[in-house]
């Protein structure tokens, strides 16, 4: 399994505060993340963290690491899928 390196830790904590909903939370301390898994990823408050604009953010940070890149490939699965059938329908044209 991937471990996380530090300073993607770093950059995710960064993340996460930035995108958070509620200026106090008790769940999170105000931190914006209850934790660190064993693979060194954060562990998003759900409480106070807009999850899918930190997953956003989280996306576009790996877009210019390629070596995070090759491993959060999953991440840009869906881009693909959305571009095959477009270049599908201008075949067809």
């Amino acid at each position: 399994m991937y471990k996380l390196p530090d300073e993607h830790l770093e950059e995710a904590k960064k993340i996460a505060l930035a995108n958070r909903k509620k200026k106090s939370c008790s769940l999170c301390y105000d931190r914006a993340y209850t934790g660190v898994n064993q693979d060194n990823f954060l562990i998003l408050c759900h409480k106070c963290v807009d999850m899918e604009k930190a997953h956003e953010a989280w996306k576009e940070y790996v877009r210019g690491i390629p070596e995070l890149k090759a491993e959060f490939a999953e991440l840009f699965e869906d881009e693909k899928q959305e571009e095959a059938p477009a270049e599908t329908k201008g075949d067809a044209e």
